[in-house]
């Protein structure tokens, strides 16, 4: 898991980098930046979405953090709450409706950063415990 956790951690990085420094990448266009996020968005959901459907059912029947109403599916919908707003975002820079602003998308990525970084470590822990 932790395979997986690593590239969301590595695309968040160089996306939030890029926000706080105010400056894509070297060499990054601006689709090219927009698509990295997108990127992260759609991966991001895919795996939840997998998780959600067909390992978190199995898990929950042996351990708690995996059901329903406890930590792990909640912090994934506390997790697309920031996601959508800022997939939202991406998609209306990406059509050209809304002007990309950096600092804009350094504070959408922030209401639900830490959220995310708590559950990649929690998730992974929880799984180190039966594996």
């Amino acid at each position: 898991m932790d395979l997986f956790h690593n590239n969301f951690r590595i695309i968040w990085n160089d996306t939030y980098n890029a926000c706080v420094k105010n400056k894509r990448p070297n060499g990054q266009s601006i689709p090219a930046f927009l698509n990295l996020a997108l990127s992260f968005c759609r991966q991001l959901t895919l795996h939840h979405t997998i998780e959600e459907r067909h390992f978190f059912p199995e898990l929950a029947s042996r351990m708690p953090e995996f059901r329903e109403e406890l930590s792990l599916v909640g912090q994934h919908r506390m997790i697309h709450l920031g996601l959508e707003k800022f997939e939202d975002y991406v998609n209306t820079c990406r059509t050209g409706e809304t002007e990309l602003r950096l600092g804009h998308m350094k504070m959408l990525m922030g209401s639900f950063a830490h959220i995310l970084w708590t559950h990649l470590d929690d998730e992974v822990k929880a799984l180190g415990r039966i594996i």
